[in-house]
């Protein structure tokens, strides 16, 4: 392992491998929903935004969800897709924005293991984080996850980044499928009404959702479970630089090591690490975030 040069091998250090197996399972499993006491209106509408406070926006005007205001997986009646900010600390020059969106194989949101975490980690190293609280499924995932790229897009300026454009998403797991989803069907200015005619477009629509990385972490392009190895649907998806995260021992490690390599036989630049020994679902241990960080400039970089 790994089977590509793109991917590097690393060993956890014994303080890794600690940090890792004290992290409650719980956390994987838990199922989160947005905190409602910090709404501050919708990303179309927003009440007040505060770049160095954490703040939750609601994805869509209430009656105008495209597929659908009825609840998915262990999300109730009522619930709303939203994004939560997770800003750089004070005094943090701000190096760029990441959207994320969390694990939980479409049936719930495991954020307090994956997503947070990582969030937390990426914000100290400048970047403005924004949690993706996206309906259980794959195609609504993707199109939630698009609406909040337009929303950071459109206010770049507001949340201090560096230039329009240095916004990236990823995502764990099935968070990462609907992110690939959104990469491959939803970037651009691809409006919602492709999927619900009934959707009723709004100005923000008109704001391209394409990014300039993308990380897949424990995940790849593809449906649950099934990577794709079509190398012309890749090829044609004009997707962004792509950095994967896996460990040895995941029962995935295949269909991981199989994205990659179609990835690359596609012309997609490919970035990643393999830590030995380490199975699905690890969060924001392992060493990795500095890699994806450095990844992360040199896609920005590369984007102007």
């Amino acid at each position: 392992m790994p089977t590509s040069p793109s991917v590097t091998a690393y060993t956890p250090s014994e303080q890794e491998v600690r940090a890792f197996e004290s992290i409650p399972e719980s956390y994987f499993t838990q199922h989160i929903t947005p905190d409602i006491s910090l709404a501050a209106g919708t990303v179309a509408n927003p009440q007040r935004i505060d770049p160095t406070s954490s703040q939750v926006f609601y994805l869509w005007e209430e009656g105008n969800t495209p597929g659908g205001e009825r609840p998915l997986g262990a999300d109730g009646d009522g619930f709303r897709a939203a994004l939560t900010t997770v800003p750089v600390p004070e005094g943090t020059q701000i190096r760029g924005a990441v959207l994320l969106e969390a694990g939980g194989a479409f049936m719930f949101r495991g954020a307090l293991g994956d997503a947070y975490p990582t969030a937390e980690e990426l914000s100290k190293r400048g970047y403005q984080c924004f949690v993706v609280d996206y309906r259980l499924n794959r195609d609504l995932g993707a199109i939630d996850l698009a609406r909040a790229v337009r929303f950071v897009e459109s206010h770049w300026q507001d949340y201090g980044l560096p230039k329009r454009g240095s916004v990236a998403v990823m995502g764990f797991s099935a968070g990462g499928i609907a992110a690939g989803q959104m990469l491959l069907d939803w970037d651009g200015t691809t409006s919602p009404q492709a999927y619900d005619a009934d959707y009723v477009p709004d100005e923000l629509d008109s704001v391209s959702a394409d990014v300039a990385a993308d990380g897949m972490i424990y995940s790849f392009y593809g449906r649950l479970s099934v990577a794709s190895k079509d190398a012309g649907q890749l090829r044609a998806g004009n997707l962004p630089p792509t950095y994967f995260v896996y460990g040895s021992r995941d029962p995935f490690v295949h269909e991981f090591e199989a994205n990659v390599q179609t990835l690359e036989s596609a012309g997609v630049s490919v970035q990643g690490v393999a830590l030995r020994g380490w199975p699905h679902g690890f969060g924001a241990v392992g060493g990795w975030v500095d890699g994806y960080d450095a990844f992360l400039q040199s896609s920005f970089e590369s984007a102007r």
